[in-house]
């Protein structure tokens, strides 16, 4: 999956739109002093869901809007979902939603990171689109990333202590149940705490990581519907210093992310055995990311500039990252490329970029394009 790097993470994979905030369907959109941290498509559907932050007296609470496309370039009406039961916060950055996944418009699940709890990640239940929230545990380990399809919830989970795992599980539960079930992932018996990346496409459930050995080579497990047996390919393309997060697509292709130390790679192949090509080559705290639409369209964005690009520019490819080219004029304030700049397009024409506003650097707004980043047009706050 992809969406990472931002400074507040805040990734949000969502199938259904839940429900307005305190069970009311008329409830207002964005409360006075929101301010928008991250943005992410609902899976399957053309819903777009905003997280953020507002005051709630001393302290600034979680809020979650979710809205879809309208004419003109607007968004029909953003509707204020009831968040999380995440802890209130002394400031908007320390504010953590987790990572929010529904397998419609009922059933879903929050993870909470152990880092903003200070404990083990915590794992919160709804079945009633988020009116109500309960906590769950999986029985074969602390979850460690979690992803959702229309049909299941697929989870990575492990035993942990002081940065060093094992017994690394891949776990799946059907919506509308409280079951899961856990299989182990085969050669990450020495993984020693190395990440595992997770994603789905369809009824695929695609694992890659990289074991921390002398000369070992990155793994790609495919698992149908992630109950195994697991189809193994051993890619060095794919070397990293962790885990690539994998991009599969609709038809085969798949695009890959692979931090390499201070840079990132972006890679593209037309199966996930490979070969994969390089993509390009990016800061990792640079502000700038690839981001896929389908097998072969992707848009990148920079944000400082490089020997081989000038910084605040979005670019297209439409043949698999082999060339990209500008789309149009770079919509937030220049020079303010951070981690926190993001893009997230719908198909090959419509997409909301989040960034600083022109008019108030400090302060980020949601744009929207109808027209593949040629014009745009302020959405939120």
């Amino acid at each position: 999956m992809c969406w990472r790097g931002w400074t507040l993470l805040i990734n949000l994979l969502v199938v259904g739109t839940g429900i307005a905030a305190h069970g009311s369907p008329e409830a207002a959109g964005p409360p006075a002093g929101f301010q928008p941290q991250s943005l992410a498509r609902v899976v399957d559907s053309q819903t777009v869901v905003v997280a953020g932050t507002a005051p709630c007296g001393p302290l600034f609470c979680a809020v979650v809007l979710s809205g879809s496309p309208g004419a003109g370039g607007r968004v029909n009406r953003w509707r204020r979902l009831q968040p999380p039961p995440v802890p209130r916060a002394q400031s908007a950055a320390a504010l953590d939603v987790g990572v929010l996944a529904f397998a419609n418009s009922l059933d879903g699940y929050d993870l909470v990171a152990a880092s903003a709890l200070g404990h083990a990640a915590k794992l919160y239940a709804t079945s009633d689109a988020g009116a109500s929230w309960q906590q769950e545990r999986i029985m074969s380990g602390s979850v460690l990333t979690l992803v959702a399809s229309p049909l299941a919830f697929y989870a990575v989970t492990a035993h942990c202590h002081l940065g060093s795992c094992d017994d690394y599980q891949l776990a799946r539960s059907v919506p509308g149940t409280t079951q899961w079930s856990s299989t182990p992932i085969p050669g990450t018996a020495r993984l020693d705490g190395n990440p595992v990346d997770l994603a789905v496409q369809g009824t695929e459930v695609f694992l890659d990581f990289q074991p921390p050995v002398q000369g070992a080579k990155p793994h790609v497990l495919v698992a149908r519907d992630g109950r195994g047996p697991f189809k193994a390919y051993v890619v060095p393309r794919l070397e990293s210093v962790g885990a690539c997060s994998l991009d599969p697509q609709p038809g085969g292709a798949v695009w890959a992310s692979c931090p390499t130390g201070m840079m990132v790679s972006y890679l593209h192949s037309q199966s996930v055995a490979g070969p994969y090509a390089g993509v390009w080559a990016y800061a990792g705290t640079g502000g700038g990311g690839l981001v896929p639409v389908t097998g072969q369209i992707a848009y990148r964005y920079t944000g400082i500039p490089t020997s081989d690009l000038p910084g605040d520019i979005l670019q297209r490819s439409v043949n698999g990252g082999r060339s990209f080219n500008d789309v149009g004029p770079w919509p937030f304030a220049r020079s303010a490329g951070t981690p926190t700049t993001q893009f997230l397009f719908l198909n090959e024409e419509e997409g909301f970029g989040l960034g600083a506003a022109p008019s108030s650097p400090r302060t980020l707004e949601i744009v929207k394009t109808a027209d593949g980043g040629r014009h745009w047009g302020e959405v939120l706050p």
